[in-house]
């Protein structure tokens, strides 16, 4: 079924893909007689991707091996395959640095990109065994699937951007991939595997993208180098998001970064210098391909800084974080916030008193890095600190989803209605006039608390919503994919053939691209039914499928259209091409045995090939061509293919495939 939602968006002609030499590039190597010589001058038509492959052949190979300065050397270096899938990549940023869809930040989403790619390039060159510049390019595409949507959909992925920007779609624990299910009925890791096998990438690409994507552990069966690829996918994301994060996000990112470091199996010294050469590669490619990068701070700065945080935080919460997730319905998570150390210690002291879990800051900067790392229910705040006072410290929580829903109450002297109307218009929700009475602060406390309980059962609610709405989204792609499948042999049915070939049919007429149809009709079935019984009949179908199905290429569609006849729809194929396709599935039909009960042996077909021509008026003619070449090949002897075509006839006829 995602194979049909995906053939839906190609169809639209708006899917991100390569452009100019990039295009040349794939068209060449989906041929099958594509040598290296024909790619090496393809890409030396384009000075600046002739720099970038050469470069990146350099940079992937062993230190002591000899400069590359040539698209031919880097071919030899790096393999024509592996060439080929890099500068693909490589003009797709080309031609995709900016786009319609509003909330999609395109200059985020390739530095992003560059940051994976360069991530696990460098992972494969310390600990893998994969290939640098195949790892380099599998990370640069790993997002893809988000640029197609943004693509494909602009406006309606612009706005599910918004709302989640806004906390609108916040699903109660759905993320972005259900929300994009239930919109447009494919996620962004579906589209980026179906793109990936589209354009003919390695499987172990697609494998691991949608392995690593949806964070699901590679199946047992899967290739060592899917395994390996997904390991490094997933280590260079950390890495990446590592890269691109200020000090201060990077401090709190630290214990994900330690982590890394644990599985890379290196020291603090050998994983600093692994963490400066990502960091510079990412910048020197950031240059070369003008996608803003950020210089990172120094590693073990923010190591220290890291260090300092979690040890004041054990002095705090002596048992652990695990402290601040009580069970008390009444107990809050509460940060209290003064630069005077006597205040503080009070406002802390009837906190505590009260029944609640207290954390303490001395200034607003520190009490920013404890809310977004602890996410508090309420926040108590002095106005009048330095460097970040209250309302500063405030304004910058609710930059954060995650700080707009914790109350915040401000603890002030200024007593004028315009500062207290100042304070309001800031966001806080409630204040407190310094010196404060301790039963007033208790009053303003258990406010906040009505407040903390409403919100959470909103998101208790939102969530069971939103579970709700992503299980009717399930099962109405279930009734979708039903409608449009055959239950015996999970082809495409009939239905799902005659609107691919109305759209098909559409396309042929506007732009007159070519179109041919291959009908095949199963010989002597019903002999099969007779003689062996009808179970067996169902399991000849089954396979006989199956072997179809893996001798068409990409891009064809393979259907079930009646009893034992099949129709394979050859998208913007002539007829050359249309009979070479009908040829394979015959031979390897005749070729397959199949053995179930009493039945052992082989299935023949009977094929008929027709190519939309000028003179046909409807998609009925063109199918009725094609049935009756069908025709004419049972009366002649069946297992053969039959053309109806109009070279050398100018009435049109049919002929024999030899």
């Amino acid at each position: 079924m995602i194979s049909k939602l995906f053939e839906e968006l190609k169809n639209t002609g708006e899917l991100p893909s390569p452009t100019g030499v990039g295009m040349r590039i794939l068209c060449l190597t989906q041929s099958d007689d594509w040598e290296i010589d024909d790619l090496a001058l393809v890409i030396q038509a384009d000075q600046a991707l002739t720099g970038r492959l050469i470069k990146l052949a350099n940079s992937a190979s062993s230190n002591g091996t000899e400069t590359v300065t040539s698209v031919g050397e880097a071919s030899l270096r790096l393999g024509a395959k592996q060439l080929s899938n890099i500068a693909l990549g490589f003009t797709l940023i080309a031609g995709h640095r900016e786009g319609a869809c509003k909330q999609f930040d395109y200059d985020e989403y390739w530095s992003d990109s560059l940051a994976r790619g360069v991530a696990a390039s460098e992972l494969t060159k310390a600990i893998g065994k994969f290939e640098p510049a195949q790892a380099f390019t599998c990370g640069l595409l790993s997002r893809l699937g988000e640029l197609a949507l943004a693509s494909v959909h602009p406006s309606d992925y612009s706005d599910l951007l918004d709302d989640l920007s806004q906390g609108n779609a916040d699903g109660g624990g759905c993320d972005e991939s259900v929300l994009e299910t239930e919109r447009f009925n494919i996620n962004r890791h579906e589209v980026a595997v179906a793109m990936l096998e589209d354009w003919g990438m390695p499987t172990c690409f697609s494998e691991s993208v949608g392995s690593y994507a949806k964070n699901e552990p590679v199946e047992p069966t899967s290739s060592e180098e899917t395994k390996e690829l997904t390991r490094i996918l997933q280590l260079a994301e950390v890495i990446a998001k590592f890269c691109r994060s200020d000090s201060r996000d990077q401090v709190k990112r630290w214990s994900e970064m330690a982590e890394v470091q644990l599985r890379m199996g290196l020291d603090a010294a050998e994983f600093e210098a692994f963490c400066l050469k990502v960091g510079n590669e990412w910048q020197d490619w950031g240059g070369m391909l003008t996608i803003p990068t950020r210089r990172a701070s120094p590693l073990n700065q923010v190591r220290q800084v890291a260090e300092r945080v979690a040890q004041q935080q054990r002095k705090l919460l002596p048992n652990g974080p695990d402290l601040i997730h009580d069970n008390d319905e009444n107990k809050l998570r509460i940060i209290a916030v003064d630069d005077e150390p006597t205040s503080l210690l009070l406002l802390e002291r009837h906190l505590v008193k009260a029944g609640h879990e207290v954390i303490t800051a001395r200034d607003g900067r520190e009490a920013l890095a404890l809310a977004l790392e602890y996410n508090p229910h309420i926040v108590v705040s002095d106005w009048m600190m330095p460097d970040m006072d209250g309302l500063e410290l405030c304004r910058a929580l609710r930059r954060f989803r995650s700080g707009q829903g914790m109350y915040f109450l401000l603890l002030t002297a200024q007593g004028e209605d315009d500062r207290i109307v100042e304070g309001f218009e800031a966001g806080i929700d409630d204040y407190i006039v310094k010196p404060f009475k301790p039963r007033i602060l208790s009053a303003r406390v258990r406010a906040g608390l009505r407040v903390v309980k409403l919100q959470e059962q909103v998101e208790r609610d939102k969530k069971a919503q939103n579970e709700q709405v992503a299980k009717l989204a399930v099962m109405a792609r279930k009734l979708r994919a039903a409608a449009l499948t055959d239950p015996l042999t999970n082809l495409p049915n009939r239905r799902y053939a005659m609107q691919r070939l109305e759209e098909d049919w559409a396309l042929w007429n506007r732009e007159s691209k070519p179109m041919s149809v291959v009908m095949m009709d199963i010989d002597f079935f019903k002999r099969v039914n007779d003689e062996h019984g009808h179970d067996a009949g169902d399991e000849v179908l089954r396979q006989t499928a199956e072997v179809m199905r893996k001798a068409c290429r990409k891009g064809d569609i393979c259907a079930r259209i009646g009893g034992e006849e099949f129709l394979v729809i050859c998208t913007k194929t002539p007829m050359a091409g249309a009979i070479q396709c009908a040829e394979r599935l015959r031979a390897a039909v005749e070729a397959h045995i199949v053995k179930f009960e009493s039945f052992d042996g082989n299935v023949t077909l009977s094929v008929g090939v027709s190519e939309a021509a000028a003179g046909m008026s409807s998609l009925d003619e063109l199918l009725k061509a094609a049935d009756e070449a069908t025709y004419v090949a049972k009366q002649n002897g069946r297992n053969q293919v039959q053309v109806w075509g109009q070279a050398g006839d100018s009435t049109g006829g049919l002929s024999k495939s030899a």
